[in-house]
């Protein structure tokens, strides 16, 4: 028998298309998940080995906080075959972040990535839904996409070293432009996965493990210590003992620390 977590924001291709009238996602949030899902790729490439493969919207799987987790299908070990799904992913990465700042389906934007369309008209084709993109970051992003999506792979962005950078930036400045828009303030209790599954006490130095789960560096770590080689969440063998640090997660924890 296989139990999988329970995720209520279904696939981000639901959320995008409004399934079960699901309200349109901010763009404040549809940053937050590009930077979320360019960490999940960067985990699996560098301290995995190993290639997503079939990366798309309908397996991005959002929590109660829109927190995106990619189904594992697909995934590849092999060699050579992962070397050119590597450069596979980016390109399908770049196609999830145009979905999510035009709002139209991968294979409508497939004919457009190749030209210089996009760039010329991106305020009118931009997705309205998601509220008032600020156009300066809108076309930052826009311009990393196509690279991301460019025909030859050796021109694709690294995305540790290129593209992380730049969507950490931008998601730090959708949650300032998210503060400091008027609404119903946050609660007083903090996020759930601001806690630490092991110790239960507010992350400071969040770090995600080979489960795919993010823990307190110093609690996963005493925990490998101790003889552990297998997850505080499933029970099953780690793949590796790695840790890859949540500077996103990191970050937002400390934003919402400020103001409580």
């Amino acid at each position: 028998m296989l139990i999988y977590e329970y995720l209520p924001g279904g696939s981000l291709e639901d959320q995008l298309c409004c399934t079960g009238n699901a309200e349109p996602l901010s763009w404040q949030t549809r940053v937050c998940i590009c930077t979320e899902t360019c960490a999940a790729l960067i985990f699996l490439h560098y301290h995995g080995g190993i290639a997503h493969g079939d990366l798309k919207a309908g397996n991005i799987l959002l929590n109660a906080n829109f927190m995106p987790k990619l189904i594992k299908s697909g995934l590849s070990h092999e060699p050579t075959a992962g070397e050119r799904s590597f450069g596979s992913d980016v390109y399908s990465f770049g196609l999830i972040i145009l979905q999510l700042l035009i709002g139209k389906s991968a294979l409508k934007l497939k004919e457009m990535v190749h030209d210089s369309f996009i760039l010329e008209n991106l305020k009118g084709i931009m997705d309205f839904t998601a509220g008032h993109w600020p156009l300066e970051q809108a076309r930052e992003l826009a311009h990393m996409a196509l690279r991301c999506c460019d025909i030859n792979r050796s021109n694709r962005p690294d995305l540790k070293f290129e593209v992380w950078p730049v969507l950490e930036h931008m998601r730090i400045l959708s949650e300032g432009s998210s503060s400091n828009s008027s609404g119903p303030k946050e609660p007083s209790e903090p996020p759930p996965y601001f806690i630490c599954p092991i110790n239960q006490e507010i992350m400071q130095n969040p770090h995600v493990a080979a489960d795919g789960f993010t823990y307190e560096a110093d609690a996963i770590r005493c925990w490998f210590s101790s003889g552990h080689n297998t997850s505080p969440m499933t029970n099953l063998r780690l793949a590796n003992l790695d840790l890859l640090p949540n500077m996103s997660l990191r970050s937002a924890i400390q934003d919402w620390l400020q103001d409580h």
